[in-house]
């Protein structure tokens, strides 16, 4: 009996934000006989939509709606129980995304998660480089097919774990300081 595949997003209940792209991702995976989970942390606009969505596609024991959570001890909490972290977004060069990390994505990282991004360049370049996570295209199916190499393969999370450790010692605070301190 496999354990579940934990996975989690972190932001804004928003159309633009991929909230949907990794809810059928998640779909996609339990239909090819994965066990996985999607812990959601955020609100927004699209709140009930996204609630309706669920119940729509019979996934409500999969997913878990934690709503918004402005405790970093919570969040933490939750996400100290997942395997990865979704960063998924569309790909699209006026986005702010295109050019700077976000928020989910140093959260993911200061929480020591590998991170599935898909091919937004500024972020996307850090994961490879550190091999930190994952990088697909905003596809569904593509997430499907990354995730169950991994459900299959499970020490390929060990793998990524360096990554992500050797990410966040390099950009972690002290780290930076020591260096513009030495540079003096």
């Amino acid at each position: 009996n496999v354990p579940p595949l934990r996975l989690a997003f972190l932001g804004s209940l928003r159309q633009n934000n991929a909230i949907y792209e990794s809810i059928d991702a998640t779909y996609y995976c339990l239909q090819a006989d994965m066990q996985v989970e999607l812990h959601i942390i955020g609100s927004g606009p699209e709140e009930n939509r996204v609630r309706d969505y669920i119940k729509k596609k019979k996934m409500s024991k999969a997913i878990t709606l934690h709503g918004f959570v402005d405790e970093g001890k919570k969040i933490a909490a939750i996400l100290s129980q997942c395997h990865l972290g979704l960063a998924l977004y569309p790909a699209d060069p006026y986005s702010p995304n295109w050019y700077l990390t976000s928020g989910k994505f140093r959260r993911y990282i200061s929480q020591r998660l590998p991170v599935v991004v898909s091919t937004v360049p500024y972020f996307a370049k850090y994961i490879h480089d550190y091999h930190a996570g994952i990088i697909v295209d905003n596809n569904s199916d593509e997430v499907r097919r990354a995730l169950q190499q991994i459900y299959d393969k499970p020490t390929i999370l060990n793998e990524l774990q360096v990554g992500v450790d050797k990410l966040y010692n390099m950009y972690k605070a002290d780290t930076i300081l020591k260096t513009v301190f030495n540079g003096m």
